[in-house]
């Protein structure tokens, strides 16, 4: 099979850096004065490691894809920089400079070195679903985009295939998605998208979203409360706010009792971050369209990259299962079933 190759961007299409143990380490200590036990980490398109001080302190040393503009690695920068200035609460990695106080270091082969403070907890993908963890997403995500209301940069406005605004192109993707009923619901959600949704983006509000509230980079701490902490910034990208909710949302609703999940995700969410009623009856589309993202480039990644396909496939049961309960639902319908989210917006 041929397999086409859409706009998806060189950083996926770029191998990530390599880097061994030892020069690691010894960047690390050389660089950042931190020495320590080195673990490699899993990432789509850098070479991460956690490292472990002989104290029990974590932190993150991060090698940037070489395919990475230096503008989005100022802009990941500034924006934690921002968020610790302006959300102190907010559980996120800090920035941590180098020996001489700068943010990164260039190296040779085209990547950056940054270091980061690692977020203690369990990743919230091995917990089950539940009202309370949904609750806990909501509020950690609201919060996010408050915090990051103000935030300007550069580049922010840079393309990203998994951004929901892109969404029109994937369709030179749709032909690797190999499940024919598949392949025509995604094709369905993405004309619905054409033709209802884009017309309106425009007139949404926008600013930075964080981009990838997904449940491998969100994690829970201990205690009788959830807490989430939110992970890897690295898909940040200026675009309408209401696409944190639905990246945010998608994993968290249960799907067997749709409306009651979505309408509490969404009143939960608009106490800390009010929503408008164009976002809330758009909400239930953009989750589709998002799960629609899912499922056609993980369909194009597992066929480029066979070897890693487990890896790659994980989320697409879920999306699947999401895209036929939210392709076409009524929010309209929702909106009205809400009195109290009407009378506050």
């Amino acid at each position: 099979m041929t397999i086409s190759e859409p706009d998806i961007g060189l950083l996926l299409t770029t191998p990530p850096p390599q880097i061994c143990d030892k020069e690691a380490r010894a960047i690390a200590r050389d660089t950042f004065g931190l020495d320590g036990d080195l673990r490699r980490l899993s990432s789509e398109r850098d070479a991460n490691f956690l490292l472990r001080t002989e104290k029990g302190e974590g932190y993150v040393l991060k090698f940037t894809n070489e395919m990475e503009p230096e503008e989005q690695t100022d802009f990941q920068t500034k924006a934690l920089l921002h968020l610790e200035r302006t959300a102190s609460g907010l559980t996120i990695p800090r920035v941590i400079p180098t020996l001489s106080g700068a943010y990164w270091l260039p190296l040779a082969n085209g990547s950056r070195v940054r270091m980061l403070s690692y977020v203690e907890g369990d990743l919230s993908s091995m917990m089950v679903k539940s009202p309370q963890l949904a609750q806990a997403v909501a509020v950690a995500g609201a919060q996010l985009v408050n915090a990051l209301a103000g935030f300007e940069h550069p580049g922010a406005d840079h393309y990203l295939i998994w951004d929901i605004k892109n969404a029109a192109s994937l369709r030179p993707m749709l032909e690797l998605i190999d499940d024919d009923g598949q392949r025509a619901q995604v094709e369905q959600v993405i004309d619905l998208f054409d033709d209802k949704v884009a017309p309106q983006l425009a007139s949404l509000p926008w600013q930075v979203i964080h981009g990838d509230m997904n449940p491998q980079n969100l994690v829970t701490g201990c205690g009788p409360d959830i807490k989430i902490g939110v992970l890897d910034f690295g898909d940040m990208v200026r675009s309408p706010r209401i696409c944190e909710l639905a990246i945010a949302a998608g994993y968290q609703l249960d799907f067997t009792d749709i409306h009651q999940s979505l309408g509490d995700f969404l009143a939960t969410w608009h106490r800390i971050s009010p929503l408008t009623q164009q976002e809330v009856e758009l909400a239930a589309s953009l989750i589709a369209t998002r799960f629609a993202t899912i499922i056609t480039v993980a369909s194009w990644r597992a066929k480029r990259y066979p070897e890693n396909k487990s890896y790659i496939t994980r989320n697409l049961a879920l999306a699947s299962d999401g895209i036929r309960h939210l392709a076409g639902l009524d929010t309209r319908g929702l909106f009205r079933s809400l009195p109290e989210l009407q009378k506050e917006i």
